[in-house]
């Protein structure tokens, strides 16, 4: 959904007509039309003033790829990012990065000891050398898995919007191919 449809879908929800839309933002009528119709765009100070008024992020606004399928249907509300949401996804990938951090530094640990600490263990009908000897002879395979799950989970964490538009495209881009077959 490109700006100009957000700003009309978000006025509509809001019950507003252009003329108050306009005087709420010391503009002319004239220009929440051309915005919303895509034939310009406001500037910096209003984009800012309309984020406030609607209670969504800019980024809600200006990226053309933060929509919902909700906001695909005209009678619909527009699913917008609040702006809280905004603010915690900074959190989110802070948490995400020191998962990360923590999972690759104790696995970096893990190895350092294992080759300062050479151990062994026949298990199984196998011998287990180097890192699986170590973690397998001071009984460490938890700590191994820790760090593991914590960097994957942070990795998880930092990406997340950006997997979940990445499936949300091929499971769009799969339903269009299956269309056009069934056509």
């Amino acid at each position: 959904m490109h700006f100009g449809e957000k700003i009309y879908r978000l006025r509509k929800n809001k019950r507003m007509s252009q003329e108050e839309l306009a005087a709420r933002l010391d503009v002319s009528r004239q220009s929440i039309s051309k915005w919303e119709l895509g034939e310009s765009m406001p500037d910096t100070e209003n984009i800012v003033q309309l984020s406030r008024l609607f209670e969504v992020s800019t980024d809600f606004l200006l990226k053309d790829e933060l929509e919902s399928d909700a906001a695909s249907s005209e009678d619909t509300p527009v699913q917008a990012v609040p702006i809280t949401q905004a603010k915690n996804s900074t959190g989110r990938i802070i948490a995400g990065g020191i998962l990360v951090c923590f999972g690759f530094i104790g696995l970096f640990v893990l190895c350092v000891l294992a080759g300062l600490n050479p151990a062994g263990v026949y298990l199984n009908g196998h011998m287990h050398e180097g890192l699986m000897g170590f973690l397998l002879h001071y009984q460490m395979t938890w700590l191994f898995v820790l760090c593991c799950a914590g960097g994957l989970i942070g990795f998880a964490a930092i990406f997340f919007p950006h997997l979940k538009a990445l499936f949300g495209k091929a499971k769009e881009f799969a339903a269009k191919k299956i269309n056009r077959h069934r056509q």
